[in-house]
């Protein structure tokens, strides 16, 4: 099971756009996730043609993704080859 950290931030023209942190412990407190999102909006460095990227955040959710094996053939010996 994994944890993703979904952002929804605007960029300095007022347009929508989500950023995806992987692998998140979904544990962190709410205040330090939203901090650490409300920093990327403070720092500068993230530009695409001269558009400050993430201008301000919106909103912030995580997807979990569950993996089940249902088989595999390199280390189970019964399966055929």
């Amino acid at each position: 099971m994994t944890h993703d950290l979904v952002t929804t931030f605007t960029n300095g023209l007022g347009k929508e756009h989500d950023w995806t942190y992987k692998n998140v412990n979904a544990d962190l407190p709410v205040e330090q996730i939203k901090e650490a999102c409300e920093l990327l909006t403070q720092l500068d460095i993230f530009e695409k043609n001269g558009v400050k990227l993430f201008d301000t955040v919106v909103t912030a959710k995580f997807v979990t993704t569950y993996e089940t094996d249902i088989f595999d053939v390199e280390n189970d010996p019964a399966a055929p080859s």
